[in-house]
């Protein structure tokens, strides 16, 4: 999936747009949805009762999350994870940043770094920087590589010091 080809919709506050990327299931009931969020300015986040998140900043210096009245920053590339239904107020600390945002029900992962090879699974390979192959088709930022992957599926740096998310993702939908 190109970048280009990500679909925009309007945040549930009514507070901003996100891209997503992939979704399973319809609306907000949702198993599972991958996306990428421009946050412009400090706010409230939405309520996603009965979702758990993982945010990792990709693009910015970062934010302050206010997750039911704990604070915690969020770096670059450090995935955070919280309940959905928290109330959570966001302060950027220096500018915009660009998130991505994994929303599931049933125990997602994100891990950022340059994989070598990937094991068995669902599996969302988002480039952050750079360019890398993924099973022979090159990737560059924010494309994205969503697949049913076989044990063996190599990333492979096309470019110096390229960054990638791996994001494994319930392979079943939730009970």
């Amino acid at each position: 999936m190109r970048a280009g080809e990500h679909r925009s919709v309007p945040w549930r506050n009514g507070g901003g747009r996100t891209r997503e990327i992939a979704v399973r299931g319809a609306g907000t009931d949702f198993d599972w949805r991958l996306s990428l969020a421009e946050v412009e300015r400090d706010g409230p986040f939405s309520v996603f009762e009965g979702h758990e998140r993982i945010i990792t900043v990709v693009r910015g210096a970062g934010m302050e999350l206010t997750v039911d009245g704990q604070r915690h920053v969020v770096r670059p590339h450090e995935p955070f994870r919280f309940a959905g239904g928290s109330r959570t107020g966001c302060r950027l600390l220096a500018g915009p940043v660009v998130n991505l945002n994994v929303m599931s029900r049933d125990g997602a992962a994100v891990s950022v770094g340059v994989p070598a090879e990937l094991g068995g699974g669902t599996v969302a390979v988002v480039v952050l920087d750079g360019e890398v192959s993924v099973g022979g088709e090159r990737l560059g930022p924010f494309d994205v590589a969503l697949l049913s992957e076989e044990p063996g599926t190599r990333v492979v740096a096309v470019s110096a010091d390229p960054m990638v998310a791996v994001v494994r993702l319930p392979s079943s939908p939730a009970a």
